[in-house]
C-alpha cells in the first residue's frame, strides 16, 4: 500500500510539474506577443504618418469596395446599421445586405426604411449558394442592394453577396455592428501599398455596450454597467492589440474576425469562397488562404490593421456568452482538424511551424489542460498528495503572467488609442484583469472544454444572439459618398 501511495505521489508530482511547465510556456509566449505587438504598433504609427497623404481628395487611389452584410433575424438593428454604413467616409462602395431566410421581419423592415424595389439583376455565379429568391435595389439610395435568399448559414450568405458584388474588394461586416467613419479607408491602405501581395486585412473589433451612439456613430466610449460586457472589453483588447498584432508581424495571422474584414475578391473566389459546413468560416477561410499560398507558391500576405475599428454588441448574459464561446471553439477545432496537414509542417513556413502549433496547444487544447489542472489540485488535496508550495507557485505564476498580459494590452491601448478617457474605467479594467482569474477564466475554460467534445454532435448553425436596438431611430440617411 505504501508503495502504491509513493508511486501515486510521484505521478502527481510529475503531472503537476508538466502542468506548471505548460502554463509557463503559455505565459512566456504571451510575453513574446506583447513585445511583438509593441513593435508592430510602433511600425503602424510610423506608417500611418505617410498614409495621411491619402485622403478623399486623392480618391482615385482608393479601390471601390463591396460591403457585404449577412443578416439573419436582425430586424431589431438592421435599419440602423445600414444607415450607419451609409455615413462611411469612402468615395465608392456598395452595401449588399443578404437576408439569409430570416424568420422575423428583417426584409420588411428594410423595404419600408429604404424603398426597395425588386429587380432582375444578372450576375456570374462564381460560388455555389442556396437559391436566391429576389434581389432588391433602393430607390432612395442606389448603392444599397438587398438579396433575399433561402437559409444556408452565414458563410452561404457571404458567398451570395460575393457573387452579386461588383467591386474588386469586399468587406464583411456583421449586421449588429457599426464601422467608424474612417474604417474602410484605414483598412484599404495595405491594399494600396502592397496590391500584389495583400489579400486580406482584418480590423479591430471593440465592444459597443455602454457606449453613447448617435446617428450610427460611437460618440462617447464608455464601459457597460453590466458585468459580462466589461470582461469582454478586456478580452478583446488582449486578442486584437496583443495577439493579432503580434501574429501579423510575422505573417502568421490565422483569424480575421467575422465581424469585420476586407478581402481581395479574386483571391477568395480562387480558393473556393467560404465553406458552409463549419461554424468557424472566418478562421477557416484565413487558414485556407495561407495553405493555398504555400501550396501554390503565392506571394500573399494577410494583414491585421489595428486602427480601423468595428463596434459590435457583446453578449450581456451568461447563457448567450456561453453559446458564443462554444460556437467559436467548435469552429476553431474544426478548422485545425481540417487543415491538420499544416501542423508542424515546414512546407507551410511560419504558419505551419508557429501559428498552427500555438493554436493547437494554447488556444484549442489549453482550456482542456487548464481544467485538468483545476481538477487535479483538489484531488491531490483529498488524497493527501498536495504540495502546498507547488500549488501556490502554480497559482502565482498563472496569476502574475495573466496580469502582465492584461496590463500589456491596457498599456498598448493607452499608448496608441486612448479610447477610454476616464482613469476610473482603466482602473476598472485593471480590477477585472485580477477578478477574472477567479471566476471568468475557469468558467470560460470549462465552456471551451465542453465544446471540444461537442464538435461532431452540434450542427453548423448561425446560433442565436440577443439583440438590442442602438440609440437613435432610422430616418432618411444620406446617400453614399455624401
Amino acid at each position: 500500500m505504501e508503495i502504491d501511495r509513493a508511486f501515486l505521489g510521484h505521478l502527481v508530482i510529475v503531472f503537476n510539474l508538466l502542468i506548471f511547465l505548460y502554463v509557463l510556456f503559455i505565459q512566456t509566449t504571451y510575453l513574446s506577443f506583447i513585445v511583438l505587438s509593441f513593435r508592430g504598433l510602433l511600425q503602424e504609427a510610423w506608417t500611418n504618418r505617410s498614409r495621411e497623404v491619402v485622403s478623399l481628395e486623392h480618391a482615385e487611389v482608393l479601390p471601390p469596395i463591396s460591403l457585404i452584410v449577412p443578416a439573419y433575424n436582425e430586424s431589431v438593428t438592421i435599419a440602423e446599421s445600414v444607415k450607419a454604413f451609409m455615413h462611411l467616409a469612402y468615395p465608392q462602395y456598395e452595401i449588399i445586405v443578404v437576408n439569409d431566410g430570416s424568420k422575423d421581419d428583417t426584409l420588411e423592415v428594410l423595404k419600408e426604411a429604404y424603398q426597395l424595389v425588386k429587380i432582375n439583376q444578372v450576375f456570374a455565379k462564381k460560388l455555389e449558394t442556396k437559391q436566391i429568391r429576389n434581389i432588391y435595389h433602393s430607390l432612395s439610395h442606389p448603392e444599397l442592394i438587398v438579396i433575399d435568399k433561402e437559409n444556408g448559414g452565414k458563410a452561404d450568405a457571404i458567398n451570395a453577396g460575393i457573387n452579386v458584388s461588383r467591386y474588386p474588394l469586399f468587406c464583411v461586416v456583421d449586421a449588429d455592428s457599426l464601422l467608424e467613419e474612417q474604417a474602410l479607408i484605414e483598412a484599404a491602405y495595405p491594399f494600396i501599398e502592397n496590391p500584389d501581395e495583400v489579400v486580406a486585412v482584418g480590423g479591430t473589433v471593440r465592444i459597443a455596450n455602454g457606449c453613447t451612439i448617435d446617428k450610427g456613430r460611437v460618440t462617447e466610449v464608455r464601459l457597460s454597467k453590466k458585468h459580462w460586457p466589461r470582461i469582454q472589453v478586456l478580452e478583446y483588447l488582449r486578442a486584437f492589440l496583443v495577439g493579432r498584432t503580434a501574429m501579423s508581424t510575422v505573417n502568421g495571422l490565422l483569424i480575421i474576425a467575422g465581424a469585420f474584414g476586407v478581402f481581395k475578391k479574386s483571391a477568395v473566389v480562387e480558393v473556393g469562397g467560404y465553406l458552409t459546413n463549419t461554424v468557424g468560416e472566418d478562421a477557416e477561410l484565413t487558414v485556407r488562404l495561407h495553405r493555398y499560398r504555400y501550396e501554390n507558391k503565392k506571394n500573399w500576405r494577410i494583414h491585421f490593421a489595428p486602427r480601423p475599428v468595428c463596434w459590435t454588441q457583446a453578449p450581456e448574459d451568461r447563457q448567450t456568452l456561453r453559446g458564443q464561446r462554444n460556437r467559436w471553439h467548435r469552429g476553431l477545432a474544426e478548422t485545425l482538424w481540417r487543415h491538420r496537414k499544416m501542423f508542424m509542417n515546414p512546407r507551410y513556413g511560419v504558419v505551419g511551424m508557429f501559428s498552427m502549433p500555438y493554436f493547437v496547444f494554447v488556444e484549442w487544447l489549453g482550456p482542456v489542460i487548464e481544467v485538468i489542472g483545476f481538477i487535479s489540485i483538489p484531488l491531490a488535496y483529498l488524497f493527501g498528495l498536495l504540495n502546498v508550495w507547488f500549488a501556490t507557485a502554480f497559482f502565482a505564476a498563472s496569476l502574475i503572467y495573466g496580469l502582465i498580459l492584461s496590463l500589456g494590452a491596457l498599456l498598448l491601448e493607452e499608448q496608441n488609442f486612448r479610447r477610454y478617457s476616464r482613469f476610473s474605467e482603466i482602473l476598472m479594467l485593471f480590477i477585472y484583469s485580477i477578478v477574472e482569474n477567479f471566476y471568468f477564466r475557469p468558467l470560460n475554460s470549462w465552456w471551451k472544454t465542453v465544446a471540444t467534445f461537442q464538435v461532431r454532435k452540434k450542427k453548423h448553425a448561425w446560433g442565436e444572439m440577443k439583440r438590442q436596438t442602438f440609440q437613435d431611430p432610422p430616418s432618411n440617411p444620406p446617400s453614399i459618398g455624401a
